[in-house]
């Protein structure tokens, strides 16, 4: 386990994002959220930085098996060239930014 008297805030990066506007035909994040999910909430991650999109969006606080608040970590994607995904995110509390 991490020493949070040392290290506060745990952090992951990842490039595919666990969770898109896409979600629900992406394989990939679906398989993600699979196999991660659960590990991210165990080791208590606070935040999860993706690439893969050129575009900026972050869920809700605590995001852990689809409810805000829950425990989980906070996921923000597109932090570089960072321009607007449209339409609706599929996950709770996504938000895309200008």
């Amino acid at each position: 386990m991490v020493n949070r008297t040392v290290t506060p805030w745990l952090v992951v990066e990842m490039h595919h994002p666990m969770y898109d506007k896409y979600q629900d035909e992406d394989s990939i994040a679906i398989g993600l959220e699979y196999e991660s999910e659960n590990l991210l909430y165990e080791y208590d991650v606070d935040l999860v930085l993706y690439g893969h999109f050129h575009s900026y969006l972050r869920t809700c606080d605590g995001l852990f098996r689809g409810k805000c608040d829950n425990g989980g970590p906070t996921h923000v994607v597109g932090l570089s060239q960072a321009g607007l995904l449209g339409g609706h995110a599929k996950a709770p509390g996504l938000k895309s930014q200008n």
